[in-house]
């Protein structure tokens, strides 16, 4: 596999904590091979999280659920107004 150079990544990441006071771990992966991942804050009762900390996700199946409705509104596959249904 090809050598990614994380630095304008991690720039870019470390801008978006930054601004937007971001809390957890991030991986980037690529043929299964992680290749870039960061931990940044407190994960529960002040504990610092790091790139082995497990979460409790909870249901994350809303948000895809939500990305896929999005991507079908931005893309004119469906008016707005349509019930799903149909």
């Amino acid at each position: 596999m090809k050598q990614f150079n994380t630095d304008k990544l991690e720039e870019s990441i470390s801008n978006f904590i930054s601004t937007h006071n971001v809390q957890g771990t991030l991986a980037a992966s690529k043929a299964g091979k992680i290749f870039y991942s960061k931990a940044q804050g407190e994960c529960s009762s002040q504990k610092a999280c790091d790139t082995n900390t497990q979460y409790a996700i909870g249901s994350v199946t809303k948000q895809f659920t939500a990305a896929a409705l999005l991507r079908v509104l931005f893309d004119n596959v469906c008016e707005r107004n349509v019930e799903l249904l149909q």
